[in-house]
């Protein structure tokens, strides 16, 4: 069962995502504090918690089934002596210590649901098989030089639960915070995948933390001006939105210099969603008697294509500022189902005074 392309995929979530992101724009009348209110700075919430579905059970006739299919993929990484566990939630974890990566299952499933059993091995050998290599090849260069190192610097944002789902701290890797909820993580990149550098090899290296950053950022800038789309998509009568995609699962990572590009750009900054790892979606923000419908359709595009996705990354949307922060509007619902939107700190006044 072949997967569809990253460009198909988006193509299909933008269909999916229209008749709800009009509707919402049109429809609904969020109430935002008025100018003089306490409206809070929405920084103190988290993102909401995104519980990844083990869809892939359903695949499958029976828990019978169901178990021989994960006894299959457990079996594949321990005769290669390579930690792995199938989590509750569905999902792969392989790996050591702080070089452990996570997977989603559902593709290889997919293509075991429609073999014979005797089949499974050689299909989950093709699927793996590269990523054993790389396994392989980065435990023997477990902590690399600076000048090894330094060509294969990138950046990739993580939602915070990463680190618990990862079982380590902030204080143990590379990373910092460039967006509220998301984390930007320094990786050492290996081509099919990505190890987060952890902070010791950091302090081998000997090297100034934001030198560090400028050059994994210049890395991940180049590599992603060779496959980078930008595109953009009609948004009825509210202009358009800029759209930047790639198949790299770096691409969302292209936020992060978005502030250098006037395109994506109005004279509010932009307002931002960051719905899944291969997309970025930007409403460059001018018109201030608009803003508050977009905010709520854009938040309900970014619900609708996480649920979608099988790597969603933030639900949340962003106010790019003009001078390059990131802030995010908090959502709030109460017991009759009125929705709120608590804007970021200074957006009130913004729309005060425009």
């Amino acid at each position: 069962m072949s997967r569809p392309t990253l460009r198909t995929a988006l193509l299909h979530l933008t269909a999916l995502a229209t008749a709800l992101l009009t509707a919402a724009c049109k429809d609904t009348t969020p109430s935002t504090p008025g100018a003089g209110a306490t409206t809070g700075t929405g920084e103190s919430s988290s993102t909401p918690a995104h519980d990844v579905q083990a869809d892939w059970f359903a695949l499958f006739p029976d828990g019978m089934t169901q178990y021989a299919f994960g006894a299959s993929v457990r079996q594949f990484f321990d005769k290669r002596n390579v930690p792995s566990e199938i989590l509750e939630d569905g999902r792969l974890r392989v790996g050591r210590g702080d070089r452990q990566e996570f997977h989603q299952l559902r593709p290889l499933a997919e293509i075991c649901a429609a073999l014979p059993q005797a089949e499974w091995p050689t299909a989950i050998t093709e699927h793996f098989g590269t990523l054993i290599d790389v396994i392989r090849d980065l435990e023997r260069r477990a902590v690399p030089t600076w000048e090894t190192a330094r060509e294969r610097l990138r950046v990739r944002l993580h939602p915070v639960s990463f680190l618990e789902e990862s079982g380590v701290t902030a204080e143990q890797i590379v990373c910092r915070r460039d967006l509220p909820g998301l984390l930007t993580c320094m990786v050492l990149d290996g081509e099919q995948s990505a190890l987060v550098v952890p902070r010791a090899d950091l302090d081998d290296w000997g090297r100034p933390l934001d030198a560090v950053f400028e050059i994994a950022v210049g890395n991940t800038r180049a590599v992603l001006a060779e496959s980078l789309s930008e595109d953009i998509e009609e948004f009825g009568e509210f202009g358009s939105l800029r759209v930047s995609t790639s198949e790299s699962f770096y691409a969302a990572s292209r936020v992060l210099w978005m502030a250098d590009d006037p395109q994506f750009l109005g004279k509010h900054g932009a307002l931002v969603i960051l719905p899944w790892r291969q997309a970025v979606f930007a409403w460059p923000f001018d018109d201030v008697t608009r803003v508050q419908q977009v905010v709520v359709g854009l938040h309900g595009y970014a619900g609708k294509i996480a649920d979608e996705v099988l790597t969603p990354l933030s639900r949340q949307v962003y106010w790019l500022r003009p001078d390059g922060e990131f802030l995010r509007f908090k959502f709030e619902t109460d017991d009759a189902g009125q929705q709120s939107i608590i804007p970021p700190v200074g957006f009130a006044e913004l729309l005060k005074d425009d």
